[in-house]
């Protein structure tokens, strides 16, 4: 850590909180006046914006794909393509339960991969084809569309959407895990138009070729495009957490790592492999396995790392240890929200909560060297939020 990071204000060192008198709560003895509002209503307009854009683009996306997939299957094969991101949408929400992000830049990266990154591949796919090609040794354009356009081009539009968010959506977008969750939608939402269109043309052809086409993309390899997708996301999560200017360098790395996966999975029959159950049991599935060990490594660490930040907030006078179990522990939580149900404080005690992770995370932020001011204006903005919430916690029931 470094010298100059700003340390954590004690209560009486923010404006706004001052002790009660003796007798309160454990742990519960400030009360706040909040902050203002008005750079978590600048931060919720841009995603508003972005969100409306993604969404309009979205609707073009599918007009486009009514008018292309064969006449009367659009209503089959999207019910078809709905099991696999039904399955990356579970999967991405489990691995976002510790710290649940808001709504909409979930839906706004959902969106971009629908609709935003099929609509640039498709714009950008046949230009780069006609420039790179002939710079190549292919000679075979299916060749070279599978492992060099669609990974290079795909990739591409889909880190752009990430970008936007980790950029517009900055108060959310913290780590790692973060840039897995917003990422793995991307991809997820790729995947799904994606499947439209390769489920309607096998479709026209014969009920084998149909359902080959299905099992495939949807149970057998669901998250293909989220594998890819996560490592330009987990990839911005890092860059926060070990200096955010230096985002473009990480983003860079990522989309490496993101073309190179797409490469190894659309060109892999080609290296060796009799048949696609021999890539993919040899090669696909333990990397499958290997990846979802680091998302799970990646989800460790986040709990650790939110624990001792809390633990710092204790240590300067604004948590108790009990406090900190319950914010930063699956059985502490598990008792808080017991007694939130039995107490009828259950929004209450889940705001607090959010407000304490988010402070915790904001302070990961600050110490790995982000000091600008809005940061540490940030940190003091939820000092107040998590006063006024815990005070929402403890307040007579309503009746």
């Amino acid at each position: 850590m470094s010298a100059t990071v700003p340390p954590i204000p004690g209560p009486a060192d923010v404006p706004g909180t001052s002790p009660v008198g003796e007798g309160a709560p454990s742990g519960l003895a400030m009360v706040g006046a909040g902050a203002s509002p008005s750079a978590d209503r600048r931060h919720e307009a841009r995603l508003a914006v972005f969100l409306s854009a993604a969404l309009v683009v979205l609707f073009l996306t599918v007009r486009w794909v009514a008018d292309v997939v064969t006449p009367g299957s659009l209503f089959v094969v999207s019910l078809l393509a709905l099991v696999p991101l039904a399955i990356c949408w579970f999967g991405l929400r489990w691995v976002d339960r510790w710290d649940p992000e808001p709504w909409p830049p979930l839906v706004a990266a959902l969106a971009w991969g629908a609709g935003a990154s099929i609509a640039g591949t498709l714009l950008i796919g046949d230009p780069f084809a006609r420039i790179v090609m002939p710079l190549t040794s292919m000679s075979d354009p299916d060749l070279f569309g599978a492992v060099v356009q669609a990974p290079v081009v795909e990739e591409l539009c889909k880190g752009l959407g990430i970008l936007l968010i980790f950029l517009l959506a900055r108060w959310q977008f913290d780590g790692p895990v973060d840039g897995v969750v917003y990422g793995g939608l991307v991809g997820a939402g790729f995947a799904f138009t994606e499947n439209l269109l390769y489920l309607s043309s096998a479709l026209a052809e014969t009920p084998t070729v149909f359902l080959e086409t299905f099992l495939l993309r949807g149970v057998f390899s669901p998250f293909a495009h989220v594998s890819f997708s996560i490592f330009m996301g987990a990839a911005l999560g890092l860059a926060n957490l070990h200096g955010r200017r230096r985002w473009p360098l990480y983003l860079a790395g990522g989309y490496a790592l993101a073309v190179g996966g797409h490469m190894l999975w659309n060109g892999g029959l080609a290296i060796g492999f009799d048949s696609f159950f021999a890539f993919y049991l040899t090669l696909q599935v333990p990397l499958f396995l290997i990846l979802l060990g680091l998302v799970v490594w990646l989800r460790l660490l986040e709990r650790r790392r939110i624990g001792a930040s809390l633990g710092q907030f204790a240590a300067s006078g604004w948590l108790e240890p009990a406090e900190v179990a319950a914010f930063a522990s699956a059985e502490g939580r598990r008792q808080a929200r017991r007694w939130a149900r039995q107490t009828g404080r259950a929004d209450e005690v889940e705001r607090l909560t959010r407000t304490a992770v988010r402070l915790a995370e904001v302070r990961q932020r600050i110490e790995s060297g982000n000091h600008e001011a809005r940061l540490v204006q940030r940190q003091e903005h939820l000092l107040r939020r998590l006063v006024r919430d815990r005070e929402a916690v403890l307040a007579p029931p309503r009746r």
